[in-house]
């Protein structure tokens, strides 16, 4: 360490309470760095329904039961399907530490699988009705008044609550989800999922020759 550089830190250190004599330095050890980049990978089987309002006159539109049934079959056949996991853990084994570690921040889904139809709305279970969010299915709210005063006000009798405007009393609202049809129309995906786990971790090795370690580049290496 250099002269100029010791007497700065010596001065910032002593500035928080550490004095001068407890300030000491030493030759400077080198070593030589490894860097591992450790990339795991498993699959899940996952299922996602986007809501349609239209289908073209082309387009297939199956029942509940037939949505159900394509779901569970295609389900047990993507955990079976070992050719579409090794194809894709080829393609790692091919590609650089960076690429990797891009593709790890990705949603990766393989092997798309597409039906459309029709299914109870997941919101209302079909009842075509959700609680009214404004009382929470009360049909009461407290009185904007009173503000539910013990022995209340005029406006709401003298009980501190109002009819709840919203659901008129009723403590439930058409679902919004499904317009109060209790019935929705969705495009269902069943697919693969690949999910990365990454770390970078390194070793050291003490050496003394500083041109050693300067002919060093790190490794990398990709567990799949």
């Amino acid at each position: 360490m250099t002269e100029p550089v010791r007497d700065t830190l010596t001065k910032l250190l002593q500035k928080v309470g550490i004095r001068a004599a407890q300030v000491g330095s030493d030759k400077p050890l080198l070593a030589d760095g490894e860097f591992h980049f450790v990339s795991s990978w498993h699959f899940e089987v996952n299922v996602k329904d986007s809501i349609i309002r239209n289908v073209l006159n082309s387009e297939t539109v199956v029942d509940e039961q037939a949505l159900t049934e394509f779901e569970r079959f295609n389900r047990a056949q993507l955990v079976k399907d070992v050719d579409i996991k090794s194809k894709f853990c080829q393609k790692l084994q091919t590609m650089p530490a960076r690429e990797i570690f891009k593709l790890g921040n990705k949603v990766n889904r393989l092997s798309v699988r597409k039906a459309i139809g029709r299914c109870s709305c997941p919101k209302c279970n079909g009842t075509k009705r959700t609680s009214c969010p404004n009382c929470s299915g009360y049909g009461q709210i407290l009185c904007p008044s009173c503000q539910g005063a013990e022995g209340g006000c005029s406006r709401c009798k003298r009980t501190g609550y109002v009819p709840c405007p919203t659901c008129r009393s009723e403590g439930s609202i058409p679902c919004q989800k499904c317009r109060g049809i209790g019935i929705i129309l969705v495009e269902r995906q069943v697919f693969l999922t690949a999910i990365n786990n990454s770390s970078i971790f390194n070793q050291f090795t003490k050496i003394d020759d500083l041109s050693i370690s300067a002919r060093k580049t790190p490794s990398f290496t990709a567990v799949i």
